[in-house]
């Protein structure tokens, strides 16, 4: 639906070219890259979650700024609130928000330790193929942000597989 496929559209970008990052990893990384498109939030994406240090997420939002701009959020375990109660929320597939599968996933005890959400403001959503201008040229740019991302965290994570090798 238009602008509402943003993150479609993310993740072929780095489909294509996450061959060519995975390719530059040492082997003893220990860092496995997985990509999964849900379509609409819902509560058995918290199962997606369990064992992960870290995910990012990607979405339109609403902010009614300028079509194509960009949203970056990191967000500590620590800081999703843990009030959950079953009874509040609705365990429907499609009526379900991320703020409520965070909350359910960290009472369920799978919530990563760092998360990141990255978001664009759209221009239109409309029954129709294609992403508007901005929000293509938007896409670009957040699928390069999260190669960005991904190579700092290997690169601290190569930092920190050194520092033990030399301290065992």
């Amino acid at each position: 639906m238009s602008d509402d496929g943003f993150a479609h559209y993310v993740i072929e970008i780095l489909e294509s070219k996450l061959d060519g990052f995975k390719a530059n990893l040492p082997d003893d990384s220990g860092i496995d890259i997985e990509i999964s498109e849900f379509g609409t939030v819902n509560f058995t994406m918290a199962d997606y979650l369990e064992g992960c240090k870290f995910a990012i997420f990607v979405d339109t939002i609403h902010q009614n700024k300028n079509p194509g701009e960009i949203y970056e959020f990191w967000i500590k375990n620590e800081e999703v609130r843990d009030d959950f109660d079953p009874f509040k929320f609705s365990f429907g597939f499609h009526d379900s928000d991320l703020q409520d599968m965070l909350v359910f996933a960290k009472k369920m005890k799978f919530l990563p330790e760092q998360l990141i959400i990255i978001g664009c403001e759209p221009k239109t959503i409309k029954a129709e193929i294609g992403l508007s201008e901005e929000v293509s040229k938007a896409s670009e740019k957040v699928a390069e942000r999260i190669l960005e991302i991904l190579e700092n965290l290997t690169k601290e994570t190569k930092e920190l597989l050194n520092t033990q090798k030399c301290t065992q």
